[in-house]
């Protein structure tokens, strides 16, 4: 315990006064805390509003995770729900796990994805060490059908409890295949390749539903709205149409999405034929899917698009 003298010398130093006001100065001093055996006390950590992220190989239910890595801040932990949502408050570092398996951490964000996880690796590029927490997540699925969401069961993250995982290992697979014969008796490690195909859809399937587009170019010198589009996204095919804003009739337009988010589209039925490539992204919600890029026509020149989820 820190002795309340310090505090005391230095009120002496401040105060050049008799014996007699010495006394109160001191008296001054315990009551203030001097005499508590603490000139600093660091105060508690203060709760604080937290955002909702989802984590999603498909929305993973049941996985813990622990947020946290800011002064002054609670750390916020417990386990996803249904959807895969978890809370963390802004700035916050999120680990996530499965019993004792850690499968990684990043950032706190609305939308995070086993790619998330691991430094350096981008969501649709080929990645060993995320292909390896996909195998895992959808090993221990509760009902193995990981299309419908991926949840663990209480039972498996006891098991797991006391269980690690390198996912960057050479060993992963006989690693792997120990921990889920001691976990989940009867059940094997689930093949590369499906894990892969698995994300890349999950992946593609953030991108689904209708936008309102429009794409614009320049006219006499003026950047100038040329038409509208409506599009819908589906299983990574694009189709859709589109109208000039000059009015004339409509056209349609098709194409792909990668689990990337590139994007490469047509549009038919016009008198040259334009193409527009761009690329989308995600952020889990309505309002931060968009996509943008740039349009090439024989006829008439060049210019850019953009796409807002409706």
């Amino acid at each position: 315990m820190a002795s309340p003298v310090p505090c005391f010398r230095r009120r002496i130093a401040r105060y050049r006064v008799t014996p007699g006001a010495v006394m109160i100065t001191v008296a001054m001093a315990l009551q203030a805390g001097c005499g508590d055996g603490s000139d600093d006390p660091s105060p508690p950590a203060q709760p604080t509003a937290t955002s909702t992220g989802r984590f999603v190989d498909a929305a993973v239910s049941n996985l813990g995770y622990r947020c946290s890595g800011l002064s002054g801040v609670a750390d916020v932990a417990g386990v996803t729900d249904s959807l895969g949502q978890f809370d963390y408050v802004p700035g916050q570092s999120c680990s996530f796990s499965a019993g004792g398996v850690v499968l990684g951490s990043a950032l706190g964000a609305s939308l995070l994805t086993p790619a998330s996880l691991v430094p350096g690796a981008v969501p649709g590029v080929p990645n060993t060490t995320v292909t390896n927490i996909v195998r895992f997540l959808m090993s221990i699925d509760d009902d193995m059908q990981p299309d419908n969401g991926i949840s663990i069961a209480a039972e498996v993250n006891a098991a797991l409890a006391a269980r690690t995982l390198d996912f960057a290992s050479p060993s992963f697979d006989t690693d792997a295949a120990a921990v889920l014969t001691a976990a989940v008796p009867g059940r094997g490690l689930t093949s590369a390749a499906a894990a892969s195909a698995h994300l890349d859809q999950t992946l593609v399937g953030l991108y689904a539903g209708a936008y309102a587009c429009t794409y614009r170019g320049m006219v006499g010198g003026v950047d100038a709205l040329l038409g509208n589009v409506s599009i819908h996204i589906g299983d990574g095919v694009i189709a859709g149409s589109g109208v000039p804003a000059g009015g004339g009739g409509s056209f349609d337009v098709a194409g792909t999405i990668s689990s990337t988010g590139a994007a490469n589209l047509s549009a038919g039925t016009t008198s040259t034929g334009a193409s527009f490539q761009g690329s989308f992204s995600s952020d889990g919600t309505t309002a931060g899917t968009t996509g943008s890029g740039t349009w090439t026509d024989t006829d008439a020149g060049s210019g850019t698009w953009g796409c807002q989820h409706s």
